[in-house]
């Protein structure tokens, strides 16, 4: 919402709005509180004057559902930002919950939060000390009574870099993940499959749609991310908790509640004339291409050109699988890359048959063909995607040696059933890289502590270039299990590479 006056919030736990309750608030961000634990509420907001008078119309109206009861008293503090002070001090500061109320700050030098230190404070800042120079801590705060029982959840986590020794300059904080820049050809580039919202398997830890996405949009938006490519964010009507179809699908959903800054390269949901719905449909070539999507933050990257091309299938089969790709220039270098998302065929083969092994093995072929056709500048290539092929395949991972032989590079290494060793590999850093990329939806990890790579169907593949940092991104306990939702079966693919 832009600058206004003031706001009203309507919201009601019925679709349509009746027996609402109206708040006015003054800027843009406010916490609605005394909401019923585990249930879906409908928002809606609209810009009104100083005294109430309206000045335009509702927003689309939106829904979420509140947690299960906590049983805490406060909501998690929330706007955590940490400022670099000298080498080894930082300032920390977040939005306070009330007069008098106490903290509890939690840092690591991991974003995983290992051998975390925790300091209590009244106000809601502080000044830490004692940091190593030129170091990545991860914070997070709670609030905490005098005694120091926790009173509330945890606000999100925020990565704050300290100072080189010889530098005594403010650097910003960024959320979890996020790195450094070289001469401003830095790229955070991702990959996610979001699992369709309309084939929803009723596993234990698997929730609807409408019950994850909040939790898909907070891992993207912890990534910073530039641009990612997104896969089986269907373009299907979506429904509400009532079972009514709304205009509005997957991807669409997606990339609004990842905030007006993040575009679609394209936002066609059928190659129709009449390209929102396939009924009685009249083919017209609108680009577009299911649910495998790019999202770029235009506030970084401008748009240059884009495309899609549906790939090869086997005879009969309707499951259609694209690549689509665009050029994008990032606006601090001026720099064009070229970037390419992907999901190939996912069946497995029976009774000895290679057919959709083979069938991959096209389809990475006819990606590599289509980055070239559409390349002619020889740009920085980043291909993504899950290609549904692991090291484990049988006969070989094929749509993997395909993208390699095109000239492309796996940051990784992850290599045809390699464990302790990654062949190849660029990546600098790597972040809980020994997980496999797929979860399934099970709460516990398959432990593969003392592997380097652990087992892939979704990749990052570039052209040569610099990869500083690639992390497979879970939020895990000590014991390798999931915290909270699990927001989708994949787990979101993240690296900073940088231009050449």
């Amino acid at each position: 919402m832009r600058s206004a006056p003031k706001y009203r919030i309507q919201y009601s736990t019925n679709a349509n709005l009746s027996k609402a309750t109206y708040v006015r608030v003054v800027g843009n961000a406010y916490d609605l509180t005394k909401l019923r634990p585990n249930t879906r509420y409908y928002f809606r907001v609209r810009v009104i004057t100083a005294s109430g008078g309206n000045v335009s119309d509702y927003s689309r109206t939106f829904s979420a559902r509140t947690a299960k009861s906590s049983g805490y008293s406060y909501l998690a503090p929330r706007n955590l930002r940490v400022t670099a002070k000298t080498s080894s001090t930082v300032s920390v500061k977040w939005d306070s919950r009330g007069s008098g109320i106490r903290y509890r700050i939690e840092y690591s030098t991991s974003s995983s939060r290992a051998n975390p230190v925790y300091k209590r404070y009244t106000p809601n800042e502080a000044t830490l000390t004692g940091l190593k120079p030129g170091s990545a801590y991860y914070f997070r705060v709670r609030v905490i009574s005098n005694d120091g029982a926790s009173l509330s959840g945890y606000s999100e986590l925020v990565r704050g870099d300290t100072a080189k020794s010889s530098e005594n300059s403010s650097v910003s904080s960024r959320p979890s993940g996020t790195t450094g820049t070289t001469k401003g050809a830095a790229l955070r580039v991702g990959s996610y499959n979001v699992k369709c919202a309309n084939c929803f398997s009723k596993l234990t830890d698997e929730l609807p749609w409408n019950d994850r996405r909040d939790a898909v949009v907070a891992n993207l938006r912890s990534q910073n991310l530039d641009v990612m490519g997104i896969q089986e964010a269907s373009q299907g009507w979506l429904r509400d908790d009532n079972g009514k179809t709304l205009d509005l699908s997957q991807f669409e959903d997606l990339q609004q509640r990842l905030g007006s800054s993040y575009a679609l390269t394209n936002d066609k949901r059928n190659n129709c004339v009449k390209s929102k719905t396939p009924t009685n449909c009249v083919y017209a070539d609108q680009g577009a291409s299911k649910g495998t999507k790019i999202i770029y933050n235009s506030a970084r990257v401008s748009l240059v050109q884009e495309g899609s091309r549906r790939l090869s299938s086997l005879k009969n089969e309707n499951n259609e699988r694209y690549v689509a790709w665009a050029i994008l220039q990032q606006k601090s270098s001026g720099k064009k890359f070229f970037f390419a998302s992907t999901h190939l065929e996912n069946e497995a083969d029976k009774d000895g048959s290679t057919a959709n092994y083979e069938l991959r093995r096209t389809q990475a072929r006819e990606i590599a063909r289509e980055i070239a056709a559409h390349n002619s500048q020889r740009l920085p290539v980043v291909s993504v995607g899950d290609f549904n092929s692991t090291k484990f395949a049988s006969p070989s991972n094929g749509s993997y040696d395909e993208m390699l032989k095109s000239g492309l590079v796996d940051p990784l290494g992850n290599a045809y059933r390699s464990t302790k060793v990654a062949p190849n590999a660029t990546v600098e850093k790597r972040i809980n890289t020994h997980y496999d990329s797929f979860n399934g939806y099970q709460r516990s990890l398959k432990t593969r502590s003392n592997w380097i790579n652990g087992s892939y169907m979704d990749y990052i593949f570039t052209t040569p270039m610099r990869v500083s940092e690639y992390e497979n991104v879970v939020d895990v306990n000590a014991r390798d299990e999931f915290n909270g939702i699990i927001p989708a079966d994949h787990n979101l693919q993240r690296a900073t590479v940088h231009l050449p």
